[in-house]
């Protein structure tokens, strides 16, 4: 029998918004679900989504909790609360069984744990959290000290000299710079060796870096006076995380995104992947994903699908950071990349734009019309326009690459790296293709850029 304390309204109350239960009442009519179970407080089913593979989903009803393999970052998500609602229309359907599956069994335990564990944690101390972010920025402050004399000791002794320095004194420097809590700064010191080597303009490289790390001194010493999105791209910029928590709970935006490329790089330690969205109002944006060790980033969005979904927006200057605070749902296919005008003139000037505003940001999304790729027999090929606008392609496989255009002019959607463009995808022919990449060279697209 139905537990009496739950009913469609509770259902309706326990949802996180009006489209979650909405979502879940379109689900629950469907013929999705197989595999439904109940033991005691536990329900279970599997639900089919877009994927081959159906969503587990599993419902503690004393919590009540919801366990979905989904990769929605809403609680409880659309999955959950559709099963509760099949559960309430179809009771004898679920009937009583002990061969639940084991999956759901440890998930239960390990919910009953929690909730024992954090009866008996001690509630949040402000006093005590306002402490520790005391210490940290005072550490903060020391490291950006010290780095303010770093810097001055580097321009006394000359860029040459500097640029002779062995890895093991720049990986003291970031070392010294990680024990002040500044893991950002730290990672961008310990490139540096490897960003300026080979390059004939190195001089000019190394001094832009170095510009804006007294840029971030600079800054972080009157941060007090910046604004908002200014400050939020400086506390990136230093490695200073935002919880995951704070940002579902800041701004939001709903509406259909574009998915316009998508980009990874490797560093060794840790994958990133990038997917580039558009939307109407806000114009680009990225979604970040990381893997670590063994691990692999999630399965990325379609190339071209406009999903519906609302983002959670993470503060800073565009091109922000976003995170799906919803499921996407897919609703159509773009055939060509948004461009006003042609050439790299118009493209540079969108991006310088964005730079400007945008110190602490390293990647710039940039789409640019009438362009085709020329020497892709050489060490660097280049992306060139009708007027003989060019910048170097980096990351690609030149081959490839032609062989998809043919060697025509076509619409190329990609990211702006210091003075390389790093090509994504190309509208060719109604479509848009993923543009090929050179799988050993990942780390060295990004390094050389």
């Amino acid at each position: 029998m139905v537990d009496e304390r739950w009913g469609p309204q509770r259902v309706r109350d326990y949802a996180p918004d009006a489209s979650s239960f909405a979502a879940a009442k379109k689900l629950a009519r469907s013929a999705a679900w197989s595999g439904l179970g109940r033991l005691d407080q536990l329900l279970w089913g599997r639900c089919q989504g877009s994927g081959a593979t159906p969503y587990r989903v599993s419902v503690d009803l004393s919590g009540p909790s919801v366990t979905c393999t989904c990769p929605s970052r809403k609680q409880p998500c659309k999955h959950g609360l559709s099963l509760l609602l099949v559960w309430l229309a179809d009771v004898d359907g679920f009937g009583s069984t002990t061969d639940a599956p084991e999956d759901v069994l440890a998930a239960a335990r390990q919910r009953a744990s929690r909730a024992v564990t954090e009866d008996r944690r001690a509630p949040v101390d402000p006093e005590a959290r306002a402490r520790r972010v005391a210490k940290r920025l005072a550490l903060m402050d020391g490291g950006m000290v010290e780095l303010r004399q770093w810097l001055d000791d580097v321009i006394v002794d000359g860029l040459a000299a500097t640029r002779s320095r062995p890895h093991a004194w720049w990986d003291l420097v970031g070392a010294r710079l990680v024990d002040a809590q500044l893991p950002g700064l730290a990672d961008r010191v310990r490139a540096l060796p490897t960003t300026i080597a080979g390059r004939d303009d190195w001089a000019s490289v190394l001094l832009s870096e170095l510009g804006r790390l007294h840029l971030t001194v600079a800054a972080w010493e009157r941060r007090g006076d910046l604004p908002q999105a200014d400050a939020a791209d400086l506390r990136t910029f230093l490695g200073w995380a935002r919880p995951t928590a704070e940002v579902l709970d800041g701004e939001r935006l709903a509406g259909e995104w574009t998915v316009l490329g998508i980009g990874t790089s490797d560093t060794g330690r840790v994958v990133e992947q990038r997917t580039w969205l558009h939307h109407p109002v806000e114009g680009h944006v990225i979604l970040l994903d990381f893997a670590g060790g063994t691990a692999t980033p999630p399965t990325p969005q379609l190339l071209g699908s406009i999903l519906e979904v609302e983002m959670a927006m993470y503060p800073g200057r565009p091109p922000r950071r976003v995170r799906f605070a919803d499921d996407p749902v897919t609703v159509g296919e773009a055939d060509e990349l948004p461009v006003s005008e042609e050439g790299w003139a118009a493209a540079l000037r969108s991006v310088a734009d964005l730079a400007a505003d945008a110190p602490w940001q390293d990647r710039f999304p940039c789409t640019v019309a009438g362009v085709r790729l020329v020497d892709a027999d050489a060490d660097s090929p280049r992306v060139v326009d009708r007027a003989g606008g060019a910048l170097p392609a980096v990351g690609l496989d030149p081959w490839a690459t032609l062989a998809i255009t043919g060697g025509r002019p076509a619409t190329m959607f990609g990211e702006v790296l210091h003075d390389a463009f790093r090509p994504l995808t190309v509208a060719i022919d109604g479509r848009l293709l993923a543009v090929p990449v050179l799988q050993d060279t990942a780390r060295w697209q990004d390094r050389t850029a």
